[in-house]
């Protein structure tokens, strides 16, 4: 997996060793990588859910399977999906959520879940 790769070269490049470090600094690679334009050539205009789920859940100890079910119920896995109570994404991030955790899109799938 490419994240994989990028995460190890970039931990032995900075010269860290902090689990802790490498965890957040790859989620913020991943995040980067999805979500960047130059991403976009290679990377389907939706990321495969699946794959963001497991490396979410790598990032936070957190079982794939959980988000997955999580997607499901909150917006039946669209990443554009709004609640009757404004709710938006594929996580359901309220505004003042995404807010207070700097998502600049919601119905981005990454940074929507990312910050769940």
């Amino acid at each position: 997996m490419a994240s994989v790769l990028v995460m190890r070269t970039y931990s032995s490049w900075a010269g860290k060793n902090s689990t802790f470090w490498v965890r957040k600094s790859a989620l913020t690679i991943l995040v980067i990588v999805l979500t960047s334009a130059g991403a976009a050539q290679f990377i389907p205009s939706q990321p495969n859910l699946n794959d963001l789920f497991a490396a979410v859940g790598r990032m936070h100890n957190i079982d794939p399977e959980l988000l997955e079910a999580m997607a499901e119920v909150e917006s039946g896995g669209d990443p554009l999906s709004v609640s009757p109570k404004g709710a938006l994404g594929l996580m359901q991030l309220m505004p003042a959520t995404a807010r207070a955790f700097s998502v600049l899109n919601p119905f981005n799938p990454v940074a929507n879940t990312r910050c769940c």
